[in-house]
């Protein structure tokens, strides 16, 4: 039987970006993934011979030297993948009020663009977007430089509302839901979203951001096969069924066909509702147990996934968010039984034709329990009702995002459709959601974890530890390896390259 250096369970951003990473450190490293396809919200799907993204739409802090530019120069991904730039002077366009609010990259620029729309808020956007500097200037491990011994990642913005920051800035109604619509990016709420969490998202999309062409499974691929040129193994369709803890160590852990894996050290990426259940006490404190189980999940998706017809709609760098509403803090104000008032319009990046797009996919947030009467203990129990709710939904959708997109909707020719259902199915996150754990201000010291768990060799990564997203889980991914290499040792090799 392979003896391993290192276990990581789950093959998601956090879980490849980590076993990466300790391959490159020359550690010998299996990944197991349950799904039969690796990858998590970075995976991408075929239909109507065409590639999709199940949830990778665009990767912040790419622009040279930043942090994810400098992780994948190290690791070699840079190498392997052709990135599309986005358009520097809106990357990010925004309709709201009856209104378009074209936004650029580059932190400067970004103000100088709002300051132009609301010339009488100068000081206010100033105000903001020096905060943001100063919580991201705070952060050692994402600016990559050297850290104090038993570093703590977040800090007393936290603890901050990011809808009472904002409008302590500002009362001009437009300009708090301008700064606060990247919430959408993470599922954020006027009731629980921290400026922290906000400020760290902000930065690092404004700072520079990147799509791979031709889809996420190129970035999965590139993480799998520096992984295998290391040594390492990755297993998919096979998921973790159980630990064996002998004297309060992992000796081995059993996959569901039974295969036993033994490795010296793991790194769980699965939600931690998930891993605490596996293991339960007395290995979890039962307040650590309670703590990890009294946080709420983010809402779910709902994604059109769309070809369309040769020649008709030209390819846009851009990311277009629309707000129907007069508020863009969608999921405090999201009902079931109303239209959406907000999708996110996409059209993504392929070498096939340049000049016009062959794929559009429109997004929209959406609760779990839209489908509750149709679903039972993860299962469609009524195939039916499902598939005519389904169309109903994306009908009254498309129908929302024709009126600011005509040619765009016109231009579809088939049409695939994947409700929170889907998402929890294929990507086994909790009742699909989105972006992980919310991270509550108002339980700052409950919602962020140390890498570091009561078990010696049992560590944790992935979005729901740290910081939401592609972003928030690299991050954590480099603390979670720098509790085992050093932590300013892997610095140091990620700046030389």
């Amino acid at each position: 039987m392979t003896k391993y250096d290192i276990a990581v369970i789950g093959s998601g951003i956090g879980g490849l970006s980590s076993a990466a990473i300790m391959a490159k450190q020359g550690f010998k490293v299996v990944v197991i993934e349950k799904q039969k396809i690796p990858g998590g919200y970075l995976q991408s799907f075929t239909r109507f011979k065409k590639n999709f993204d199940t949830g990778l739409h665009y990767i912040g802090s790419m622009g040279q030297g930043q942090f994810m530019d400098k992780i994948f120069n190290y690791l070699g991904i840079n190498d392997r993948v052709d990135f599309a730039e986005f358009d520097n002077d809106a990357f990010d366009i925004i309709y709201f009020n009856n209104k378009t609010f074209e936004l650029p990259i580059g932190l400067e620029n970004f103000k100088k663009a709002l300051i132009n729309y609301f010339p009488s808020e100068e000081s206010a956007i100033i105000k903001y977007i020096d905060l943001i500097n100063e919580i991201v200037d705070s952060l050692h491990v994402f600016n990559l430089r050297v850290v104090p011994d038993e570093y703590d990642f977040h800090n007393q913005w936290a603890s901050e509302s990011a809808y009472k920051v904002i409008c302590g800035l500002t009362s001009n109604v437009e300009l708090q839901n301008i700064l606060s619509s990247a919430n959408i990016l993470y599922a954020g709420t006027k009731e629980c979203t921290s400026f922290y969490t906000h400020a760290i998202i902000q930065y690092t999309n404004i700072q520079g951001c990147k799509r791979p062409i031709d889809g996420g499974n190129n970035l999965v691929n590139a993480f799998i096969d520096i992984i295998k040129e290391n040594g390492g193994k990755v297993i998919c369709g096979n998921g973790l069924k159980s630990f064996n803890i002998i004297d309060n160590n992992i000796e081995s852990i059993n996959l569901d066909d039974d295969q036993r894996v033994i490795a010296d050290n793991y790194i769980s990426t699965i939600h931690p509702q998930q891993l605490v259940k596996n293991i339960g006490t007395p290995y979890f404190r039962k307040a650590y147990i309670n703590r990890i189980n009294s946080i709420k999940n983010t809402m779910s998706s709902f994604v059109i996934y769309c070809t369309l017809k040769p020649g008709t709609i030209k390819y846009s760098n851009q990311n277009h968010f629309c707000f129907t509403g007069n508020d863009v803090w969608v999921a405090s104000n999201y009902r079931t039984d109303k239209a959406p008032d907000y999708f996110y319009l996409l059209t993504p990046a392929h070498t096939i034709n340049d000049k016009f797009s062959e794929k559009l996919e429109i997004v929209t947030l959406m609760d779990y329990s839209v489908f509750d009467e149709f679903i039972e203990n993860g299962i469609v129990i009524d195939r039916k009702g499902y598939n005519k709710l389904k169309q109903e939904k994306a009908d009254e959708l498309l129908s929302i995002a024709a009126k600011y997109f005509p040619d765009h909707i016109s231009a579809i020719d088939k049409i695939n459709i994947a409700t929170p259902h889907t998402f929890q199915r294929y990507s086994d996150t909790v009742k699909g959601s989105s972006y992980g754990m919310v991270k509550d201000y108002k339980k700052a010291e409950s919602v962020y974890f140390n890498p570091r768990t009561r078990i010696p060799n049992l560590f944790l990564a992935g979005s729901n530890i740290n910081t939401h997203g592609i972003v928030g889980s690299a991050i954590t991914s480099v603390l979670t390896c720098g509790k085992i290499v050093g932590l300013n040792k892997l610095i140091n090799e990620i700046n030389n390259g």
